[in-house]
């Protein structure tokens, strides 16, 4: 999955640089504490809660699954 397919899964998000800013789904994110970018070599996307949770958990909160982070 790419950055531009995921973020309309997210709340308040945004174009941000390489990706987007956008509110976790993984907990009460009042300020927008996502990042998510697709990566270099466009082989996976790049998720990074600035408050700690978990690549696993942001996922699993907007009902996908790991395996979809990546691109065949």
């Amino acid at each position: 999955m790419r950055a531009e397919e995921y973020a309309p899964y997210l709340d308040k998000f945004r174009r941000a640089g390489r990706g987007f800013t956008a509110r976790c789904p993984a907990h009460d994110d009042g300020t927008p504490s996502l990042s998510l970018r697709d990566s270099d070599d466009g082989k996976k996307l790049l998720l990074h809660c600035h408050a700690g949770c978990t690549a696993q958990e942001i996922i699993e909160a907007t009902g996908h699954t790991i395996k979809e982070l990546f691109n065949d």
